[in-house]
């Protein structure tokens, strides 16, 4: 058997510890040993392990312009609402729900499992693990919080018709390509689709971005979402790996625009 370095025990302790709910270190702390183990050794069965799903990342937020600088070239971007709820992972083995947790590592499978659109077993038997927001239907985005958080809190849950389940993310894999093609891949596994605008963005294009957000401000733009602001991907997973590595916390290929500057 190989035997660990003390980096990869590190990692492998604080994301058993965030996963049992008691965190040791901040997220900040732990995605930066994390990434010091992938340069490391990019091979370590640490990083298999524990996956990128193990700590939820909240994505930066500000200026537009300012993050299309950082990004530095002409892509395309998938547009996306910024769904105003709890963020919640799920792993699936053989697909079947196992295990779903919060940002905090809490466990709230059975919680989970009394939401009507959140599947209990997908369309094929995959292992993966998804990452998505709670929220509660036809409420403002404080509610939609309050309502999820509740639930997820509760110590005996019940069903609530109110509530749904929006998948964004497939963690630990890289062979979709383009990030649209992810939201593709979801549905087909039998999550509920969710609104995305693909646009290719250069350093001329931000206008469409701002017309966007004006849009959303008026609530003209994915009203049947509890939202607060919009969120930007680079599609190209490539250039994400790219990105990735010029990250020092929030992942830099998304970005969420809670107003215009």
């Amino acid at each position: 058997m190989t035997r660990l370095s003390r980096l990869e025990i590190q990692v492998r302790t604080y994301d058993e510890a965030y996963r049992a709910g008691r965190a040791l270190v901040t997220d900040q702390e732990y995605d930066v040993l994390r990434d010091q183990l992938k340069r490391k050794n990019p091979n370590s069965p640490v990083l298999v392990e524990t996956g990128s799903g193990s700590h939820l990342q909240s994505l930066d937020n500000g200026s537009f312009l300012d993050w299309q600088r950082k990004i530095g070239k002409t892509t395309q971007l998938l547009i996306q609402p910024k769904i105003d709820g709890c963020a919640v992972a799920a792993r699936y083995i053989d697909g079947r729900l196992v295990k779903a947790w919060t940002r905090s590592g809490k466990d709230i499978t059975a919680a989970m499992r009394l939401v009507d659109d959140f599947p209990q077993e997908l369309t094929e038997a995959v292992d993966i693990e998804i990452r998505g927001e709670l929220f509660g239907v036809g409420l403002s985005g404080a509610n939609s919080q309050r309502l999820a958080a509740g639930h997820i809190r509760k110590k005996v849950p019940t069903t609530n018709k109110q509530l749904s389940f929006a998948a964004f993310q497939i963690f630990g894999f890289d062979v979709f390509g383009f990030e649209d093609r992810v939201m593709c891949r979801l549905e087909d596994l039998g999550f509920k689709n969710i609104a995305s605008r693909l646009l290719r963005v250069g350093k001329d294009e931000a206008p469409m971005i701002k017309r966007m957000f004006s849009q959303w401000e008026d609530s003209l733009l994915w009203p049947q979402y509890p939202t607060d602001g919009l969120v930007v991907k680079v599609n190209d997973q490539e250039l994400q790996a790219k990105l990735d590595k010029q990250a020092k916390t929030a992942p830099l290929w998304a970005f969420a625009i809670k107003n215009w500057s």
